[in-house]
């Protein structure tokens, strides 16, 4: 059962998306280094639970830059940049956004089981795929099957 309703998971894996996007590109973090981040500040157990204020209130860059205040105390000062095609890392957020509501895993575990590297490591050829050939992939990694 999902956390919360259908209709808020594609603004939700915008978002998702866009913060790791904005992490990897702008801000220049690792992405791993990042994901660890977003666990550690507990905005991902909000997110996880639905909290309206992460899944449809907030940009990526500006869940971001909330995630960095939490970990370092002070926001960045970079502006997001614009992009026009969807980068790898923002293809890993808004895939592991859905798998997290799908299957109602928190984020803490799907990093601790299967790490956002090997999400990322998914792109080719889960990104021209159907969102349920993705689960199901990672469902095996995670010995969901």
């Amino acid at each position: 059962m999902s956390a919360y309703s259908s209709l808020y998971i594609q603004p939700a894996q915008s978002a998702l998306g866009g913060m790791l996007h904005y992490a990897v590109y702008d801000l220049k973090w690792e992405i791993d280094a990042f994901f660890r981040a977003f666990i550690n500040s507990e905005i991902a157990d909000s997110f996880g639970t639905g909290d309206p204020k992460y899944t449809v209130g907030m940009s990526g860059p500006e869940i971001a830059m909330e995630v960095v205040y939490r970990i370092t105390g002070s926001y960045p000062d970079i502006q997001p940049s614009y992009y026009f095609d969807r980068s790898p890392e923002y293809w890993t957020g808004w895939a592991v956004a859905y798998y997290e509501w799908y299957k109602d895993i928190p984020f803490e575990r799907i990093e601790q089981d299967v790490g956002i590297i090997s999400i990322l490591d998914m792109y080719h050829p889960y990104h021209e795929a159907d969102i349920t050939k993705f689960v199901d992939e990672l469902d095996k990694r995670m010995n969901l099957q």
